[in-house]
């Protein structure tokens, strides 16, 4: 893609967001062409009764990987910045999900983002179902799954 005022080319992988938005990832790091917005991923499943809530669109892409690309049954948020988890509630609640797998980061802002959500789940009598106890010595599920990734390599290696 092409950057209009700067006119440099730059390439990127695109996550279309509902606001018609995209976030972007590539070598000179994370971006957006705006709207921001959150992105949805529809599950497998027609009117899946749960959803996943993701903080960042690469937590999405280490789940998916280490599911071997077999996608999730349940519909997934990808909140792209923990700044939108009024418009992932607002989603949630027209939906009516009956129960909510989060994906959040274990840091300040991530802990904030899952106590927000916590009480918008009980308010919905919502099923909560954190996810970050399966990554809870690393900062999120990305750095987990690179962790595992390296010491997969180091063990092939002999190392």
């Amino acid at each position: 893609m092409q950057n209009r005022e700067t006119k440099k080319y730059r390439v990127a992988l695109g996550f279309k967001n509902e606001d018609d938005g995209y976030e972007l990832l590539g070598p000179q790091g994370k971006s957006c062409v705006k709207p921001k917005a959150i992105t949805l991923i529809r599950g497998t499943m027609t009117k899946p009764s749960g959803v996943h809530v993701f903080e960042g669109v690469m937590d999405f892409l280490s789940v998916m990987e280490q599911r071997k690309g077999t996608g999730l049954m349940n519909d997934a948020i990808v909140l792209n910045s923990v700044s939108l988890c009024r418009q992932a509630k607002s989603f949630m609640k027209k939906y009516g999900y009956g129960y909510a797998y989060t994906w959040l980061d274990n840091d300040a802002a991530g802990r904030k983002a899952h106590d927000d959500l916590a009480l918008f789940f009980q308010s919905e009598r919502m099923t909560h179902r954190p996810q970050n106890n399966r990554y809870e010595s690393y900062k999120d599920v990305n750095d987990h799954h690179m962790a595992q990734i390296k010491r997969t390599i180091h063990e092939l290696k002999g190392e």
